[in-house]
């Protein structure tokens, strides 16, 4: 399991995993993007997106089609 952090709320998610992807190519399991969402003087709210990574390709994890691995190039691959 991963965790990527401190990504901010404008950033795509594609475009972190595909860089995830193309920096740890033999990595396999659970990946978690946490990214800002919003900040109160008392607390930090953020939101967690989790994806399955296998080596080299990603998808969204449980509600995706077993057909919709991505690359690091971010293209469908089987």
């Amino acid at each position: 399991m991963a965790f990527i952090t401190e990504v901010e709320k404008e950033e795509k998610n594609n475009k972190v995993m595909q860089l995830f992807v193309s920096n740890y190519p033999d990595f396999t399991g659970e990946v978690t993007i946490m990214k800002k969402d919003k900040e109160t003087s008392t607390e930090k709210y953020e939101r967690h997106y989790n994806y399955e990574v296998e080596s080299g390709k990603y998808r969204k994890y449980r509600f995706s089609s077993p057909f919709s691995w991505k690359n690091s190039k971010g293209k469908l691959v089987n």
